[in-house]
């Protein structure tokens, strides 16, 4: 049924006056508080009425009508539309301390008004309408900072791109007037390789945060000694550190630090703090890492001489997007996600991480806890070696298959350069009559094609008898559990994310079978 009156203006107040006692005290009070009076002629009918921009809702009842509201549970209905919405209900007479307690589980939001007056109905009225009023001033004002934040990401992710892209285009012009002199394209060479994995982490931390966030994010825990973390990720911190001609101190324990968790992450975790340290600290400063064990914790600190945290800054520094001020000197953006992710990754592994700092100019310090991994120790550890002798693979019949003809181009030569057979398709039924024609003992295909996607592609080769051998690896951007799942169930063997990590390429052409 519609309403008496339609208002326009908002926000409203929805009324069902079960009783006409109190109907004109409730216009009346309505209109002295300038807010539009809804009137329903049934209680189910303001049930069934749009919730959108309701300040309150106001229920004029007798005891009777009360008593049989409660008794049929049309207030269980009740509580589930109007949960959220603050319920005047104007009663005459004093009630049962029962009556109120129903009232009260029936309607969380509910105040009895017994014997209403209109100073009463008036003075309840102002105090819902001043606090929606404050409440949709902070929700406003909460979408203003969220809009700023999200303007300001955007920018910073523009400029955090155009970073390393500036001197990649730089890079292909000197090697498109120097390509025919290999010692002055070295330096070239190096940068533009340094560049390109800036991109490759900022995009890979920008997926990981998505992934943690969403729940699609799994740990590949192991035990793992600490130690060969933390050495690992100096190395990968080392470039940003000689950059900056700054000093690298760390001497390792003697004895191993034995942790639970994954490798990979726990190497992310300290190489993003290592690099945040050189990042905000002067040329020729010191990062100093000391590890140590504290009863059952294994605990790594990281002290830079560097800029500092502002004071205002510290709470929220392990916060999404937070950043320190970008009018810094030696302030070099970032998007503010590494920490975060740091912090992130260090809960999942059930450990903790605090930042400390004296202020500006003042230096920071990390500070990573982990629990210990108390275990008998292997007699037989196994030995690391920093470089194996591998045979180089046999050369493979190999199918590219994907719609960036340039991408696919390029990893065509790529695997041409070091003596395979490598063929391209550029869409779906292409890759089958290729895949009909060469045989291919490797297939490297994209999942996003047009039309035939990489999941089809992979069930047709799979019903080709003469495939049966083939090793079939989802090349993609895409990097969710789900598509790891779907992959699987299509057939690849293997997902990997682009772009192509050259040590994974080369673990993938060195184990393929023989067809």
């Amino acid at each position: 049924m519609s309403p008496l009156y339609d208002p326009i203006a908002v926000p409203r107040i929805l009324c069902f006056c079960g009783t006409e006692v109190h109907v004109e005290m409730m216009r009346k009070t309505a209109k002295d508080v300038a807010v539009p009076l809804v009137e329903y002629r049934t209680f189910d009918d303001l049930l069934s009425a749009s919730l959108q921009n309701v300040s309150a809702v106001i229920i004029s009842v007798s005891n009777a009508l009360l008593v049989a509201l409660l008794a049929v549970d049309t207030a269980g209905a009740g509580q589930r539309r109007l949960a959220n919405v603050p319920v005047l209900v104007l009663v005459d007479g004093p009630q049962p301390q029962a009556i109120a307690e129903s009232l009260a589980l029936a309607f969380e939001t509910a105040q009895l008004i017994e014997n209403p007056s209109a100073t009463a109905l008036w003075s309840a009225l102002t105090a819902i309408l001043t606090n929606r009023r404050r409440q949709l001033e902070r929700q406003a004002q909460e979408l203003k900072d969220a809009k700023a934040r999200n303007d300001t990401f955007l920018a910073t992710l523009a400029h955090e791109l155009r970073n390393p892209l500036a001197p990649l285009c730089t890079g292909i012009e000197l090697l498109k007037q120097h390509g025919d002199n290999p010692s002055a394209t070295v330096r070239v060479r190096e940068v533009m390789a340094r560049q390109l994995t800036q991109m490759v982490r900022l995009v890979d931390d920008l997926v990981d945060v998505a992934r943690i966030t969403s729940g699609q994010f799994a740990l590949r825990s192991e035990r793992v000694d600490l130690r060969d973390v933390i050495e690992e990720a100096l190395e990968t911190s080392e470039p940003l550190v000689k950059a900056a001609r700054q000093k690298l101190d760390y001497v390792a324990p003697l004895t191993p630090l034995w942790v639970k968790g994954d490798p990979a992450r726990l190497v992310q975790v300290v190489t993003n703090i290592v690099n945040n340290a050189a990042k905000y600290s002067h040329d020729e400063g010191t990062i100093t890492v000391t590890p140590s064990v504290s009863e059952h914790t294994v605990i790594v600190r990281i002290r830079d001489q560097g800029l500092g945290i502002p004071t205002e800054v510290l709470p929220n520094i392990f916060s999404l997007f937070c950043q320190v001020n970008q009018t810094l000197e030696r302030a070099q953006g970032g998007l503010g996600i590494g920490l975060a992710l740091v912090r992130q990754l260090v809960e999942r592994h059930e450990g903790s991480i605090e930042a400390e700092s004296a202020g500006l100019y003042q230096g920071s310090t990390f500070t990573l806890r982990l629990p210990l991994y108390e275990t008998v120790a292997d007699p037989n550890p196994p030995t690391k070696t920093k470089a194996e002798t591998v045979a180089p693979p046999r050369p493979l019949r190999i199918l590219v298959v994907d719609d960036n003809l340039d991408g696919a181009d390029l990893l065509a030569m790529l695997l041409e350069d070091q003596g395979h057979h490598a063929t391209v398709a550029y869409d779906g039924p292409a890759a089958l009559d290729a895949a009909a024609r060469i045989l291919p003992e490797l297939v490297f295909c994209d999942i996003g094609l047009p039309g035939m996607s990489g999941y089809d592609v992979a069930r047709k080769l799979r019903q080709m008898p003469a495939l049966g051998n083939a090793t079939l690896v989802a090349l993609t951007g895409l990097g969710s559990k789900d598509v790891q799942a779907k992959a699987k169930d299509s057939g690849f063997d293997l997902h990997l994310t682009k772009p192509l990590d050259a040590g994974a390429m080369k673990d993938i052409l060195g184990n393929v079978p023989r067809a």
